[in-house]
């Protein structure tokens, strides 16, 4: 049996149920509030109208649980329904919006959306007619209770199929945003996502008869659940701040890219405008940082990305260059209060290109001016091609830049090279030489006289490619021009192709023009300078290698003066010894320092200079690495920095070569014939003052040194140790004297003759001075008597260095005709200290000292006691 209408009296069961009830009817009502004072922003519109009718489903709800008798309670519940067939839609209205995808929400998918809820009203309030949706009413059996169990027709059926299909396409929606977003937003859609799921599974409690009560509804008490879970998005997890409180003054039409963002820097809002500039999908970025839309600016400086209030132009590179003004202001509420940040991007390319066309012109005029200016400030020539070089880039940008000068052969070599060392091929480029007319392009600029400019080399089937330069892929040239004739080369490169264009032809002229100018000057004064140096510099060599008799001071006077007027990293002077062959250096300059080179054989291993004194001529190589070069003998490399440019010159003693005087360059064909010349000149004079100082270095030999034995003899000891005793007793320091002689050595030379006593001794002093130390002073005192100084050392110190020098004596095994020598020595010791504080006191001790070991069995030391 159906019931209908509603009795004007009706009676009125309140239990703990209705007061649940009230509760979630409630807690519905602040919530429906708070999300209606936010409807004005994306997704608060349809979730203030939720709220609204769940308010008004709580309350149905309440009075319906309230009521006692059935038609009321029928009535009620068809009201009831009036909020009910709403959620589903407006909850996937909802979502849609707070996920970013308002684009479905058009008006005919918004038609289809309410289409079975429309019907399902209709059917429930005309149920008495058909029974669709109700299809009876019992009193629940539950006790205490005033419930009924409301029986379901085949419609409403068909109504929770559609709810539940609406309710799950949210539910995966907010999942889905819940994985994806960000810690703060996942928070925010589990709370949405408890907010939506509850009073639903709820529901389906109630309508599969699964509720501890027959006939209890539960949903409307989820809603209390719900209604905190909502409260909790707008107050903990700022739900509402989502949305940028900024958005109605941005236009979608809008030709500037804009975004909003929150207080946390969090992106809220993008126009379509941002996204036709990063052709990147926006609704994606809706809740992340502000770096993920930045990713598509590298440009931007990280400054920027946390600046409350900044302007800024941004050249970005992409698919073409662009320039882009940024501008960054605050968004702040009624109260004042920071809220986020607006970021407004326009495109002020052809703004940007048309200044810089205009500042081009000017810029060039000042350049050609400027630069004319700094090329003829200098009459130096090396520094007018560095000027040219650097000054070049502000006439013609470009990556790399070289200058190559044509000889009187028709050779044309590379002579200056900047923007190569990023590639390691500094050393390539300036290596590179050949005939004008073996380059297309050079060739057509001699015969023009016109600049050439290549867009695309890769293009150009006349262009040759050298190995190490294929990332060249535009080139542009001009000639240099002195006197109608072509000196040299401007060539400029880039990496990118179509760099160069025919525009830039007229400025590169002007400025090689300029440069042509600037380097004849300088080269005729270089010459005109150079000149008079020489003669000065030649001058000041004859005088300065005869006013001295020392070796040492004449090589580095020597090697100082060619350095003023020859260029050259690496010098130095080899002496020929012809006796034994043997060359040795006593002077080698590389790089700044002078460093210590040993002797060899030019038998066994000639090099070049072997080669210089073998055919006593001078030998120039080009090109120490250069495969074409012409070698005549194996290099021999005494290590540092491999040379390239090599001139040797022999010393020339009438038709004796006392040695070989070379100079060198780290660059290639660093030397012209004039300085070969120049270098020839030098030599010759260089021989006969090198001679004097030899000679005089073996007369002052002789007077120190014992012929014998080539230690010092007695005088030039007496006279060093003088010395140290002096130094020991100024400074407090202790000093130790050694005097030894050799047992029974009278014995040998009766047995073996003087001429292998003498080898004895000789060898006796050689394997002696290999033990002391550099600072120690040896000297023959008589005979087989030898002394030592031994500055800074103690008597303990100075006995072990005796027995050491015994020791050593005692194990030596000399060869001889008559058979091996074994020969003994015996050592005195006295220290300096207060009772002896001359040398003659130092010698009397160590002799008393020498004469105990004597008498006590020799081959043994013996230190002086007093």
């Amino acid at each position: 049996m159906l019931y209908c209408g509603l009795r004007m009296t009706t009676s009125w069961l309140f239990t703990p149920i209705v007061g649940i009830f009230l509760v979630a009817t409630f807690i519905s009502v602040l919530v429906a509030i708070m999300a209606w004072r936010r409807r004005a922003t994306p997704g608060g519109t349809p979730l203030a109208l939720l709220m609204v009718i769940m308010t008004e489903v709580a309350i149905m709800s309440a009075l319906e649980a309230a009521a006692v008798e059935i038609p009321v309670k029928i009535t009620l519940s068809k009201l009831q329904y009036l909020g009910i067939i709403n959620a589903p839609p407006l909850s996937l209205v909802f979502v849609i919006e707070y996920i970013h995808l308002r684009k479905w929400l058009k008006p005919r998918f918004l038609a289809l959306f309410w289409i079975i809820p429309v019907i399902t009203a209709l059917l429930a309030f005309s149920n008495e007619w058909h029974g669709w949706v109700w299809s009876s009413f019992s009193p629940s059996p539950a006790p205490g209770s005033n419930l009924i169990i409301y029986g379901h027709g085949f419609w409403f059926w068909i109504w929770v199929i559609y709810a539940y299909a609406i309710i799950t396409i949210s539910i995966i929606f907010l999942t889905r945003a819940y994985i994806s977003t960000e810690p703060l937003y996942r928070r925010q859609a589990g709370a949405l996502l408890i907010g939506l799921t509850l009073p639903w599974v709820a529901n389906g409690i109630y309508i599969f008869s699964l509720s501890p009560i027959p006939g209890l509804d539960l949903t409307p008490i989820t809603f209390i659940i719900s209604g905190l879970a909502v409260t909790l998005g707008v107050f903990r997890f700022q739900l509402f701040n989502l949305v940028p409180v900024a958005r109605d003054i941005l236009i979608e039409s809008m030709s500037d890219a804009v975004v909003v963002l929150d207080a946390q820097d969090r992106i809220v809002d993008i126009n379509p405008a941002l996204q036709q500039l990063t052709k990147i999908d926006t609704d994606l970025l809706i809740g992340k940082p502000a770096e993920s839309i930045f990713a598509a600016f590298p440009e931007i400086d990280k400054q920027y990305l946390h600046a409350k209030e900044a302007r800024a132009q941004i050249s970005l590179k992409g698919d073409g260059s662009y320039t882009l003004d940024m501008r960054i202001s605050p968004l702040r509420d009624q109260h004042g209060f920071l809220t986020g940040r607006l970021i407004v991007l326009r495109d002020i390319t052809e703004r940007i290109r048309a200044e810089q066309a205009e500042r081009e012109q000017r810029s060039l005029a000042e350049a050609l001016r400027d630069t004319a200016v700094a090329l003829n400030s200098t009459l130096n020539f090396d520094e007018v091609l560095d000027r040219i070089l650097s000054n070049l880039d502000r006439v013609v940008p470009h990556d790399s830049a070289n200058i190559a000068l044509v000889d009187e052969e028709g050779i044309t070599r590379i002579v200056r090279a900047r923007g190569y060392s990023t590639r390691d091929l500094d050393e390539y480029i300036l290596s590179i030489e050949m005939p004008v007319n073996k380059l297309y392009h050079w060739k057509q600029m001699v015969e023009l006289n016109k600049p050439v400019i290549v867009p695309d080399i890769r293009l150009d089937n006349t262009w040759i490619q050298f190995p190490k330069t294929t990332w060249i892929r535009s080139y542009a040239g001009a000639p240099i021009i002195v006197k109608r004739i072509v000196v040299g080369f401007l060539n400029l490169e880039s990496t990118t192709p179509g760099f160069f264009t025919l525009q830039q032809a007229d400025p590169l002229q002007a400025f090689a023009d300029q440069a042509a100018v600037a380097m004849q000057n300088a080269r005729l004064f270089d010459e005109t300078s150079r000149r008079v140096e020489e003669m000065t510099t030649l001058n000041k060599i004859g005088l300065a290698l005869t006013s001295g008799l020392d070796l040492e001071q004449v090589l580095r006077e020597l090697q100082k003066q060619c350095q003023k007027i020859i260029p050259l990293d690496c010098f130095y002077i080899a002496l020929y010894d012809d006796t034994s062959g043997n060359i040795q250096i006593p002077l080698f300059y590389e790089a700044g320092e002078y460093k210590i080179e040993g002797q060899r054989n030019i038998d066994e291993q000639p090099g070049l200079s072997g080669y210089v004194i073998r055919t006593k001529k001078t030998y120039y190589l080009p090109d120490t690495i250069n495969p074409v070069s012409p070698l005549p003998i194996p290099l021999i490399r005494t290590g540092g920095t491999p040379t390239r440019s090599y001139i040797g010159v022999p010393l020339l003693l009438g038709e004796r070569v006392i040695g070989v005087i070379s100079i060198q360059s780290y660059q290639p064909n660093a030397y012209s014939q004039n300085e070969i010349r120049l270098l020839e000149t030098i030599a010759t004079q260089a021989t006969i003052a090198i001679d004097n100082a030899r000679l005089f270095q073996r007369m002052e030999q002789l007077a120190t040194v014992d012929s014998l034995t080539g230690i010092y003899n007695r005088r030039q000891f007496s006279f060093l140790a003088e010395n140290e005793v002096e130094r020991a007793l100024r400074y407090n320091r202790q000093l130790t004297l050694i005097m030894m002689d050799l047992d029974r050595f009278k014995d040998v030379n009766d047995t073996f003759g003087h001429k292998t006593g003498d080898q004895v001794l000789q060898t006796i002093c050689k394997r002696c001075a290999q033990a002391l130390r550099k600072i120690d002073i040896m000297g023959r005192y008589g005979g087989e008597e030898f002394v030592v100084i031994l500055p800074e050392t103690s008597t303990e110190s100075a006995f072990v260095l005796a027995d050491r020098l015994r020791k050593t004596i005692e194990d030596l095994e000399i060869l001889a005709p008559k058979g091996s020598i074994h020969v003994t020595a015996s050592l005195g010791l006295a220290a300096l200290d207060e009772q002896c504080i001359t040398l003659e006191n130092l010698l009397e001790c160590a002799d008393k000292a020498l004469y105990d070991a004597k008498q006590a069995g020799r081959n043994q030391v013996k230190v002086y006691k007093h």
